[in-house]
């Protein structure tokens, strides 16, 4: 009955097979930009920074019917402040 979701300042190329190896139901993260099969240095928006971080935690519980204090967020940075 639990819904887990990994949200990174990473990148979608390490997250997702993270997330896919513990059983994540989701992962969000940022985005490289690829053109003609190469990385270009740019991140494609939307960013995902602590605001981000903290609006995909307010989502989730609302797509669940959750309040806030139903939910648990766990993070190891000072962008994880505002989802904590």
């Amino acid at each position: 009955g639990t819904r887990c979701v990994l949200v990174s300042g990473g990148f979608t190329r390490f997250a997702e097979p993270v997330a896919a190896t513990i059983g994540f139901h989701r992962a969000v993260a940022n985005v490289l930009e690829i053109e003609d099969g190469r990385l270009t240095g740019r991140v494609i928006d939307p960013i995902v920074d602590s605001a981000a971080k903290r609006a995909t935690l307010e989502a989730e519980a609302a797509a669940l019917g959750a309040s806030m204090a139903d939910c648990i967020a766990i993070g190891d940075g000072a962008n994880d402040i505002p989802m904590i």
